[in-house]
């Protein structure tokens, strides 16, 4: 029995996890649920049932999951118990091959595909999938990828690595500039976001420029090219057609957006006399700043 178990735990080890049917010594009170059925034994880590996730189960039946989004649940497989003979018991468990780091993680026939991270680091893993076809096909699509630098794939297949958006990264010199200036003195807060990852945030200023001399911001950050390419790409996705949206009431608040996606291009900016004006199209946006800069986030400016 301790030669059977020492077994188990290293197909275990190398398998990804196991379910509830993985040990049969295993006391069933103290398994923990997992969350698509099953159960797991304490201090295993066992696949959640949906292809790419796994679920740890610690002391006192406490489950603990990852959260990636998975592309393709998959098939499950059953893996006979070392030794076994034909119709004896079986581990069953998600596909192990499932989760991949590269193509060459994956059966024959598949590829490992990721998709884009709204943070990168959020994960390094992505999914074996079958996409027939597309390696003969000549389109070939950019992506950013999580070093700020665009990639490009060889043909229509999708990434084989982690990335942040489709498309292009935005050049160093695209800025996003939030301002709201109002007032007898013509004054409100600002955040300017580069392309580098350069944060700017005023808690007070008089109208700013793309050019010319601005003053000194009241707070600086520094994050990775990668997120600043991930809102330019939120910012992308906008569909600016009929904003801002209703009659601009009269306010003494006026805040804007100004858009300029590389150093040459031309700005687009948009004015707009509160936030309701700009919602829902706006949000994607506006969620990336309540998640990198909650300090200073424009959906709060002119939110009377």
């Amino acid at each position: 029995m301790k030669n059977f178990s020492a077994v188990m735990l290293a197909l275990c080890l190398g398998l990804g996890g196991c379910s509830s049917t993985v040990s049969d010594t295993a006391n069933s009170s103290v398994l923990c649920s997992l969350p698509r059925g099953g159960n797991c034994p304490p201090g295993m880590t066992c696949p959640a049932g949906d292809g790419c996730n796994t679920c740890t189960c610690g002391a006192g039946q406490s489950l603990m999951c990852t959260e990636r989004a998975c592309l393709d649940a998959g098939p499950t497989q059953d893996v006979p118990r070392p030794g076994a003979d034909a119709g004896a018991d079986v581990v069953t468990v998600a596909d192990a091959r499932r989760v991949c780091q590269r193509t060459a993680d994956c059966a024959a026939g598949e590829r490992c595909v990721y998709a884009p991270q709204s943070a990168c680091g959020e994960s390094d893993e992505g999914v074996c999938q079958s996409v027939p076809g597309c390696e003969s096909l000549p389109v070939a699509p950019q992506f950013c990828g999580c070093d700020g630098r665009t990639f490009q794939m060889p043909n229509a297949c999708p990434p084989d690595r982690p990335f942040v958006s489709t498309g292009p990264c935005p050049e160093r010199g695209a800025v996003m500039l939030w301002q709201a200036p109002g007032g007898f003195a013509g004054t409100g807060p600002a955040v300017r976001v580069q392309g580098d990852g350069t944060v700017s945030v005023w808690r007070s200023t008089a109208e700013l420029t793309l050019t010319g001399t601005t003053p000194t911001p009241d707070m600086s950050l520094r994050l990775s090219p990668a997120l600043a390419a991930d809102l330019f790409a939120r910012w992308d996705r906008v569909d600016l057609t009929g904003l801002p949206h209703g009659p601009s009431a009269s306010s003494d608040c006026y805040p804007s957006v100004t858009v300029q996606r590389c150093a040459t291009c031309m700005p687009v900016r948009l004015r707009y006399a509160s936030p309701a004006q700009i919602t829902p199209e706006m949000n994607g946006v506006w969620a990336w700043f309540e998640a990198n800069t909650p300090t200073a986030r424009p959906q709060t400016f002119c939110a009377f």
